[in-house]
């Protein structure tokens, strides 16, 4: 029985690795197996006599090993991950236990095998319940290994707390006992808090970090833009001022009838970028503007139309709408560079309805598209891709109380976005 419940125990710490620290388990058979047989052999020694003892120095070290076959992260990340996870297993095991142990059931042992199946069964649940809130999901994986050590040695210092006064008031009664184990009680929540503190700090500094870096990038993006556009200025003053001699050179060759030499004129205009003249006014905001022409700065062949141009009440931030706006046309350029039979062609269609900005980009596509599974991140790869884009729409948008859908139609993939203009939250 106590096999059983070593096992058990083992299995939920790996569980709350997996479910709540949210760290990516292997695929990999050979791995799952060696693993298992490394997790077999140290409950093995509570078939030897004394084993429990020797099981009891050497089974957080073969747990560990275990952990490193078992998760796809480094070394370093995983064995902080496992201790955390060693530490605050107990938080959810020591209320279930107390629950168990105050029930008529009169064997020791299958109290604690009950206790463990419990805590196992609610585990799963609240890893179901985190893998529904995709932004929860990706603020865990963003918990960095020192602090998740960090907090992980605050739960043992709460163990070990724990265990010295329950050695040394063993047997003993009294109100000033109550009053240690109440004080006690007080102690534990506090140190594991303090852990949990810790990391939550590290995540929303990561945050602010992340979003400054972004900030400066657009901003950067905005100065590149805007001197683009003062070479824009400069480039048509100097085509304006030269027009007139250009369309006597071509007036003089046609009056005369020399057409070949009036088409080799227009042929030199044209290897001169002359009449390369484009449109660098899309939406309406300079800043936003300057995001979707770096967007699609290293696509070529990719044309860009707008219709509508964004209202000058809108009551968002340019940082926001920069989110927005980067992650659609990005997201639409990626998925022309891999058509290879329609047109390479992103639109953008802005409208205002009842108080509402409405912001929609359609793109071609030449594949099945499964709209319920978009902006879900399974791995860290995906953030490195299209999933992560639409992840950044979805979470930005829900954020500002707006709404948005993912629409194929007629190999056409639309995403529309809805915002109130006043920024209020949308029913």
């Amino acid at each position: 029985m106590e096999e059983i419940r070593v096992t058990l125990g083992c299995i939920g710490i790996f569980l709350f690795m997996d479910k709540i620290c949210q760290i990516k388990t292997t695929r990999n058979k050979k791995l799952l197996m060696l693993s298992a047989g490394v997790l077999f052999l140290s409950v093995s020694f509570f078939c030897l006599p004394g084993g429990a003892g020797i099981s009891a120095v050497i089974m957080p070290g073969l747990e560990l090993i275990v952990a490193l076959l078992l998760f796809q992260t480094d070394c370093w990340h995983c064995c902080a991950g496992f201790l955390f996870s060693l530490s605050y297993y107990t938080v959810i095991y020591y209320p279930i236990k107390l629950v168990i142990f105050s029930t008529g059931i009169a064997h020791k042992e299958l109290k604690q095998i009950f206790t463990e199946l419990i805590t196992i069964v609610l585990i799963i649940i609240i890893g179901k319940l985190i893998r529904k809130n995709d932004n929860l999901v990706n603020n865990i994986r963003k918990a960095r290994s020192r602090f998740l050590f960090i907090a992980g040695l605050c739960g043992f210092l709460d163990n070990g707390i724990v265990f010295f006064v329950d050695y040394f008031t063993q047997g003993m009664e009294g109100r000033g006992i109550t009053a240690v184990k109440i004080l006690n009680a007080i102690v534990n929540v506090f140190v594991y808090f303090l852990g949990l503190l810790i990391i939550y700090i590290d995540i929303i500094r990561q945050g602010i970090q992340e979003e400054n870096a972004i900030k400066d990038k657009y901003l950067q993006i905005s100065k590149e833009h805007f001197q683009e556009i003062s070479d824009h200025m400069q480039e048509v003053r100097r085509i304006k001022h030269d027009m007139k001699s250009h369309t006597s050179s071509l007036e003089h060759y046609l009056t005369n009838q020399k057409y070949s030499d009036a088409l080799a004129y227009l042929n030199r205009m044209k290897d001169t970028r002359i009449l390369d003249v484009q449109v660098m006014n899309l939406v309406g905001n300079q800043m936003v503007d300057a995001v979707i022409f770096h967007a699609l700065g290293g696509h070529k062949g990719i044309r860009i139309q707008c219709e509508g141009v964004l209202p000058s009440d809108l009551n968002v931030s340019d940082y926001d709408l920069c989110t927005i706006f980067s992650n659609m046309v990005s997201n639409a350029a990626e998925a022309c560079e891999k058509l290879k039979k329609s047109e390479k062609l992103i639109e953008i269609k802005l409208g205002c309805y009842q108080g509402n900005i409405v912001i929609a980009v359609c793109n071609p596509v030449e594949w099945e598209i499964d709209v319920d599974r978009l902006g879900r991140i399974t791995s860290k790869e995906e953030k490195q891709g299209h999933g992560y884009g639409i992840y950044n729409i979805k979470n930005t948008v829900e954020r500002l109380g707006g709404k948005y859908f993912f629409d194929v139609a007629e190999r056409v993939f639309e995403v529309k976005i809805i915002l109130n203009m006043q920024g209020e939250i949308l029913c």
